[in-house]
């Protein structure tokens, strides 16, 4: 069996003896295994140099890099590439990751059977939690959905892949997850990593590498190894360092890789001469010089993409349309939470989704009514609503048996919208609710009181997280961030989660009186455009105490000390009083006030569940059994 160089780049990780011993452990050939490791350590952290365990065994090469010192992902792993010693093969996964037993012949195996030198496989693996016994880990198979463009930069999540449990081929791609790429050892030197980019473009910068170079990429049929996605609690390099250049600086980078600038010279690390950028585009349905996609890439068909030119999504629309169907033909249980609506194109792809529940609208889960009006977005002229699919959802069974396609009849346009995909923000916008109705919401923020939303995280069918809060549970449903945000990011983003940025929430702001009015803080964002969108009868909050008093760790929000207070020296409600108060001691409180006021003309009660003494949040306090 050849040797495998196995990449691990490390950030202040207490996993990484454990993926590795996980790694050595279920190999089937563990002796033809060789480790790079860069271990970015903190000598504070318990585990920080646990690593060294392995120094005196020979197939391991270890760098240990004080944090402070680290410039990121990219520049760790462009370390370990340094390390190669013409291994076979090599494997780049995260220093948080697991494996199915035997997997490296496995994969060998599989990556063999493609008959190809210079085949990659990538994917994002399926989720584990290290607190699970592997038996409850997910064994599923993912594919990589390129769903839109922001700032110039890919915006991607996993999708599950289709018919994957009866499939001996792989899916081809059209993009890569640097947490899994498994190839030829030789793709080190013919396409070194990059060290100057940062977070931003790594993935697709590296994937137009090399297709460029000529390597053809593909998502396995299988998987071989599960990933730990949301990492409550662990130290992230953009927690520890401002990354606000480093960021920019990448977005440029990927720029002058594309021939787009010469602000930076790349031409050690630049596009190969197989194939070109030109050939990209047609191949992938990305195009980063116009910043939209193709229709096949939306609706994430195997690349290449049809040549169609009106295939690509240049305009979106919208349609408000009430949407029948027949009841009796929609499968039932006793316990239904809510229906999912999957409205289809013209060739049954998946356009939109809409969720209703049975707190909202009862009678249409009961089944008393067969219509409701909906509002549509879609991209013109990839796509053109048809059809819809009813899924029901039960408490007890999950997903139950689909209805048959019902048909859309002669929709009509009632508003058309011309934008590109780097603004591409989804409205989740659900029909006005019954003044009956109690649907609650729940918003969580960056305060310490926020790490209790387990607590209460099953008893909302919407959770929003404002900025980080989206690592305190796995459940947020929405996750709300300015257009500058620069804090930690999800890994995935799930088909049923939805990112809004400033693009997203302006609108709310200005409907209600613009920022000036409702106020700078991203909390009051995020509540003007909850209000305004979903539409609740109550919003909960948890961590939106404004309490910045220090704990004896010197910590000031859940993950560490606030990067605004670490950035600025000054949290952003107090910049906001700051900047916006004019002297009125009260103003904090006012425009917080003012939010309720209107939540209350909007029939919606304002609640905070916060059990911190301290609170600058001026809503009732409430203790309440919500699971009762």
């Amino acid at each position: 069996m050849p040797k495998i160089f196995v990449q691990i780049a490390s950030y202040r990780d207490p996993e990484l003896c454990s993926t590795i011993d996980d790694c050595i452990f279920k190999a089937q050939f563990p002796e033809n295994l060789t480790f790079a490791i860069v271990n970015q350590y903190c000598a504070e952290d318990s585990f920080s140099l646990e690593v060294d365990k392995y120094k005196d065994d020979a197939r391991f090469n270890i760098l240990n890099v004080p944090f402070d010192e680290s410039l990121g992902a990219c520049w760790a792993r462009s370390k370990t590439n340094e390390m190669y010693k013409d291994e076979e093969f090599t494997l780049q996964i995260d220093s948080h990751s697991r494996f199915i037993e035997h997997w490296d012949s496995k994969l060998i195996n599989s990556w063999a059977s493609l008959n190809d030198d210079k085949a990659i496989y990538t994917s994002y693996p399926p989720p584990y939690n290290p607190s699970q016994d592997e038996k409850d880990w997910e064994k599923k198979v993912y594919v990589i959905n390129v769903y839109g463009i922001h700032n110039g930069m890919t915006k991607q999540r996993p999708k599950t892949a289709e018919n994957w449990q009866n499939r001996n081929t792989p899916y081809k791609a059209r993009h890569l997850a640097a947490g899994f790429i498994f190839g030829k050892g030789s793709m080190i030197k013919e396409v070194p990593y990059d060290p100057e980019f940062y977070f931003s473009g790594e993935e697709t910068s590296l994937f137009i590498r090399f297709y460029t170079h000529g390597y053809n990429l593909y998502h396995p049929s299988d998987f071989f190894i599960w990933h730990y996605y949301t990492r409550k609690g662990n130290s992230k390099h953009w927690n520890d360092h401002k990354t606000g250049n480093l960021t920019a600086k990448s977005r440029i980078r990927l720029k002058c890789l594309l021939g787009l600038s010469s602000e930076q010279d790349v031409k050690n690390f630049s596009v190969g001469n197989e194939r070109s950028i030109e050939d990209y585009k047609k191949y992938s349905g990305i195009d980063l010089e116009r910043n939209i996609l193709h229709a096949d890439t939306i609706e994430c068909k195997e690349p290449p993409v049809n040549q169609d030119p009106n295939s690509w999504s240049l305009i979106k629309k919208k349609i408000i349309k009430k949407l029948k169907w027949n009841a009796d033909l929609v499968p039932e249980e006793s316990d239904i939470t809510f229906w999912a609506f999957f409205v289809k194109d013209s060739n049954e792809n998946t356009i939109q989704r809409k969720n209703i529940n049975e707190g909202k609208f009862p009678d249409i889960i009961n089944k008393k009514t067969n219509e409701h009006e909906f509002e549509i977005d879609y991209y013109y002229p990839a796509q053109e609503p048809k059809s819809f699919v009813i899924w029901p959802y039960s408490k007890s069974k999950k997903w139950i048996k689909k209805s048959p396609l019902f048909t859309i009849e002669n929709p009509k346009d009632s508003k058309n919208t011309e934008i590109t995909q780097n603004n591409l923000i989804k409205n989740y916008k659900t029909a006005t609710r019954a003044d009956s109705q109690k649907d609650k919401i729940l918003i969580i923020g960056s305060g310490k009181s926020g790490l209790d939303v387990s607590k209460y995280e099953n008893n909302f069918d919407v959770i929003v997280a404002v900025n980080n809060a989206w690592a305190l549970t796995e459940k947020w449903t929405h996750w709300i961030h300015p257009n500058d945000y620069k804090g930690s990011m999800p890994e995935l983003i799930k088909e049923n989660q939805l990112e809004i940025n400033a693009n997203g929430y302006g609108p709310s702001l200005r409907k209600y009186g613009g920022i000036h009015e409702c106020g700078f803080s991203i909390m009051l964002n995020a509540s003007y455009w909850a209000l305004d969108n979903l539409k609740p009868s109550e919003i909960y909050y948890l961590g939106a105490d404004m309490s910045y008093i220090p704990d004896k760790d010197g910590n000031t929000h859940f993950y560490g000390v606030g990067i605004d207070i670490k950035n600025r020296g000054i949290s952003d409600p107090d910049l906001m009083v700051k900047v916006r108060s004019k002297g009125d001691a009260n103003y904090l409180e006012n425009i917080y006030k003012r939010f309720e006021k209107i939540a209350g003309e909007n029939n919606c009660s304002l609640f905070n569940l916060s059990k911190e003494e301290f609170t600058r949040l001026p809503y009732q306090k409430v203790s309440i059994n919500l699971n009762g």
